[in-house]
């Protein structure tokens, strides 16, 4: 059978302080859980995430088992910061079942939160992931919301949220306080997952209101207010985006100017900024209108024509290497960007000199 264990942070703490307690909290459930089932009956145990495990055991009846995991959870959980839950899939008589007691499993552990029980171990039998009373709301439907609003692929979270709610209001019961409550949670949640301080939001009226869903009296008020508060935590997060990137390409452009005289490369601004070289290409590219290679050799080239005007007389082996580069780019460079050769912009210089005395 697979068992589910999820570690929730409950808000208590935050940063390094949590991450760690967190890891030695699963360090130490694990080790127990070894020991427990010493018998072999403890198969694998697989990180999925950093906040759940799959733990594989070969076990003949979930009850005992659950009673274990219970125990086990109870004794390690601390007082504060940090709950732990577990999840028994459905048992497997082959190999080849293991896979859908995962999804069981998976299926419940997204049902639970949502189905009003609150034990530590539960049977995936138990949870009600049909009952026609239950949203229909799966943590992976609002993960592509929230992703697709952060990075402004409108298309996406609007088909996603009108999915979401003609599914609920297609079911019997009264199922429009709890979702609204759910979506106001989840806008609650991209809000609270940034840096963006209320002041950076787009400017408009009653700001905070037109980011509450919870007074909507129908399935279609629910839709077309989720839609404008989705739509404006769109822009405000392309807002914010764009403020980043400024900054970035600000960044990039000191790097070059502060370094351009030793050989740098892409890979070392990225290094620099440790982010991957491919977005850093890309965000170069578009902030400054060409790639980095092309702008470090079109700078060098503007600072040895400086240090010529400044100096006719001074050696061109001495000019490339002040710009970081040899005779031969240098030569290049002048080609490219002057038309000319760099003993050519010399003798010019030299004249212009002579005529300014």
């Amino acid at each position: 059978m697979i068992v589910l264990i999820h570690y929730r942070e409950t808000g208590q703490y935050t940063g390094d302080f949590l991450h760690g307690m967190t890891y030695n909290v699963k360090q130490r459930l694990n080790a127990l859980l070894e020991s427990l089932f010493a018998d072999g009956r403890l198969q694998h145990t697989i990180d999925l995430n950093f906040e759940t495990q799959a733990v594989i055991l070969q076990w003949d009846s979930t009850q005992q088992p659950a009673e274990k995991l219970r125990n086990s959870i109870i004794g390690i959980e601390p007082e504060n910061g940090l709950e732990i839950s577990a999840v028994i899939g459905t048992p497997c008589d082959t190999l080849a079942a293991i896979p859908a007691s995962y999804r069981k499993a998976v299926k419940a552990a997204e049902m639970l939160g949502y189905s009003g029980m609150h034990a530590k171990v539960v049977q995936a039998d138990d949870v009600k992931t049909a009952d026609k009373n239950a949203v229909d709301y799966p943590l992976q439907q609002e993960q592509t919301l929230i992703n697709a609003v952060i990075h402004g692929k409108t298309a996406i979270w609007q088909s996603s949220l009108e999915e979401l709610i003609a599914a609920n209001r297609q079911k019997r019961g009264n199922l429009l306080p709890t979702l609204t409550l759910m979506l106001d949670v989840t806008v609650k949640r991209m809000i609270d997952g940034t840096d963006l301080s209320a002041s950076e939001a787009p400017p408009g009226p009653n700001d905070a209101d037109d980011l509450q869903l919870r007074a909507c009296r129908s399935f279609e008020e629910l839709h077309q207010k989720a839609l404008h508060a989705f739509g404006r935590l769109e822009a405000w997060f392309a807002k914010a985006q764009d403020k980043s990137n400024s900054s970035l390409a600000e960044k990039m452009l000191s790097y070059v100017h502060e370094h351009y005289r030793n050989e740098i490369s892409l890979y070392d601004l990225a290094d620099y900024l440790n982010l991957s070289r491919n977005y850093v290409s890309t965000l170069f590219k578009n902030a400054v209108g060409r790639n980095f290679k092309d702008y470090v050799g079109e700078y060098r080239f503007r600072q040895a024509c400086a240090l010529i005007q400044d100096n006719p007389d001074l050696k061109l082996k001495e000019v490339a290497d002040q710009v970081g580069c040899n005779t031969e780019i240098l030569t290049r460079l002048f080609t490219r960007h002057a038309g000319m050769l760099p003993s050519d912009y010399q003798q010019m210089c030299k004249k212009k000199e002579k005529a300014d005395d």
